[in-house]
């Protein structure tokens, strides 16, 4: 397996053969957001969900 560069984010550190990445998203906005949800594309890949931090104002 390769490290490929996914643009919006940024590699973290290699774990066996697989790579994890980190993700940073800003809202522009002010309203309130009521939930999140997490979806996955119909490409091949198997995306591993490893921790969520939410900051409030």
């Amino acid at each position: 397996m390769q490290r490929v560069d996914v643009p919006g984010s940024e590699f973290a550190f290699q774990l066996g053969s697989h790579q994890v990445r980190s993700l940073s998203i800003a809202p522009q906005r002010r309203d309130v957001i009521e939930r999140i949800e997490f979806l996955k594309g119909p490409d091949d890949t198997a995306p591993i969900l490893f921790a969520v931090t939410i900051e409030t104002r």
